[in-house]
């Protein structure tokens, strides 16, 4: 037998918690390059995600006969703001933006008129331009009436 005496700290413990260097090291070893692969595997795949919120094809927005009479209702579809209202040519929809300088045109109840608070562009219930620094209609909004409903379409509205 040896001659020195067993102090505690002399024995391996393999159910202690502590952990040695050699042990830590080899954890590191493994952990670090495990570590930066997850990291690059989900870069890839948010880059491969489609971005933000996805588009809708149509958007109902109520009966025919909601919009029947003076009123003018504004919906959001697709981040976009849109007037429904009657017109002389029937039911219509506008994008909110002026076509100047894409600000956004509100509503004037009282004297039935759009106008654009940036420049002082107005439009006629018909979005026909009336005043303002450009001869600029309002930019019509696509939609089709289905089954008695006004239903706004994701595309580009036809220039007429």
């Amino acid at each position: 037998m040896s001659d020195r005496p067993q102090t505690p700290n002399s024995e391996k413990s393999y159910g202690s918690s502590e952990i040695s260097r050699r042990r830590f090291e080899h954890l590191t070893v493994l952990l670090i390059p495990l570590v930066y692969g997850a990291a690059a595997i989900a870069t890839v795949v948010r880059y491969l995600m489609p971005y933000g919120k996805r588009r809708l094809p149509s958007l109902d927005v109520g009966p025919t006969t909601d919009f029947a009479g003076e009123g003018v209702k504004l919906f959001t579809f697709n981040d976009d703001d849109v007037f429904v209202l009657t017109t002389s040519e029937g039911i219509q929809a506008f994008k909110s933006k002026c076509p100047h300088l894409g600000c956004a045109i509100s509503w004037g109840g009282e004297n039935s008129k759009f106008g654009c608070p940036c420049h002082g562009m107005q439009w006629n219930r018909d979005g026909k331009y009336i005043t303002g620094p450009e001869n600029m209609d309002i930019v019509p909004q696509s939609f089709e009436i289905k089954d008695g409903h006004v239903i706004l379409m994701d595309e580009p509205a036809s220039e007429a």
